[in-house]
């Protein structure tokens, strides 16, 4: 019944996204809502609508809708999870699209975002989804909570700031919300492996509009939705079942977003870049600079993603931990390779040639050119 639930789900909210996509972008031409390029770091060549966020929004609640009148018996749980999480997703949702359309500060965003934070822990705390955080001394529940904020906030930024390569961030969300739906039926937690299913299905739907050459794009508004709903899925189904371990198969599942803000936040630290200035200089980017086509680069980071979320089932199914993370490190490690700066990847293979003589010249003549 759970898995009949869940691939209703996902199904139902498919077809509606393929059916509001295209609504959406007509609507976005219409009011004249389009990303046009700047010939800095937005690298498409024409204008293209930004009202994804519409047909997201739109898919996901239509279909949580219907699923609650079809499966009535798992109503109450859902509406529990749904009053948690449905305010801030919607909170930050509506500021991403209010960006789209007439621009917002970085600092006008993330205040919202707190908003949106406070609203799902409140919410949390009084619906009794945090019930086990009550056992937790008051030091460590502290540091939890702090590492949660973290979470929530890293994740929901990660699905936008990744979202700069047409069908990128739709099929890292996509493939993410199937190993937290997986993980909801692990948990047999019904709210949350419907939750995922539906946030699946809609970004999957939404993609086939995405891929290269993409008719519309997420704009700020559908890659908050989907960051917020992926983040807060992925803190409830820790709640459930809270450790350390599970909080390593959550950071795999959600494994390329997290590592592409991770390196941006850093490399803006360490180069003195503003935090919030946009750049090309993601992980999608550097591929893309150093020879990668656009469907290349983009089964690469979402095939990684999917591996990864692989692993962390597999942590979450009590292999060992370390294994995993090794195996996702091992696999990550050729693709965060070929993204490194040309300068650099010259002196590690200098280095190399250094030690080892003649015999890596070629090699070496061969990546520098």
């Amino acid at each position: 019944m759970l898995v009949s639930g869940a691939l209703f789900g996902f199904f139902t909210s498919c077809l509606l996204a393929l059916i509001a996509t295209p609504l959406a972008r007509r609507a976005g031409v219409a009011m004249g809502w389009r990303d046009r390029p700047d010939g800095a770091h937005k690298g498409h060549l024409a204008a293209r609508p930004y009202a994804g966020g519409l047909a997201v929004v739109t898919a996901v609640t239509i279909s949580i809708s219907i699923f609650y009148f079809a499966f009535s018996n798992y109503a109450p749980a859902l509406q529990t999870l749904l009053l948690a999480i449905a305010p801030g997703a919607l909170l930050v949702a509506s500021v991403g699209l209010l960006d789209d359309l007439r621009g917002c500060r970085p600092i006008e965003k993330l205040a919202v975002q707190g908003v949106a934070l406070l609203l799902f822990q409140t919410s949390a705390y009084a619906l009794g989804i945090a019930a086990g955080l009550t056992a937790i001394s008051t030091g460590m529940l502290v540091l939890v909570v702090v590492l949660l904020n973290a979470w929530m906030l890293g994740l929901t930024n990660s699905m936008n700031l990744i979202d700069g390569m047409d069908g990128l961030a739709s099929g890292l969300a996509a493939t993410s919300a199937l190993a937290l739906c997986a993980l909801g039926l692990i948990l047999t937690d019904a709210p949350i492996a419907l939750l995922a299913a539906v946030l699946a299905g809609a970004s999957l739907g939404f993609r086939r509009s995405n891929r290269r050459p993409a008719r519309i794009y997420l704009g700020d508004g559908g890659s908050l939705f989907l960051g917020f709903g992926l983040a807060a899925t992925g803190v409830a189904a820790w709640l459930h079942q809270p450790g350390l371990a599970q909080a390593l198969a959550l950071i795999l599942i959600m494994w390329v977003p997290l590592v592409d803000t991770g390196t941006t936040i850093l490399r803006r630290l360490l180069s003195g870049v503003a935090l919030f200035q946009a750049d090309r200089d993601h992980l999608h980017h550097r591929l893309l600079a150093r020879g990668g086509t656009n469907r290349s680069v983009g089964r690469h980071l979402i095939g990684l993603n999917l591996l990864a979320a692989l692993c962390g089932l597999a942590v979450h199914a009590g292999v060992n931990p370390w294994a995993m993370l090794g195996l996702t490190l091992v696999a990550s490690a050729g693709v965060l390779r070929a993204a490194l700066p040309l300068r650099v990847t010259f002196l590690v293979e200098n280095r190399r040639m250094g030690r080892s003589g003649d015999d890596g010249r070629s090699g070496t003549q061969e990546r520098a050119a």
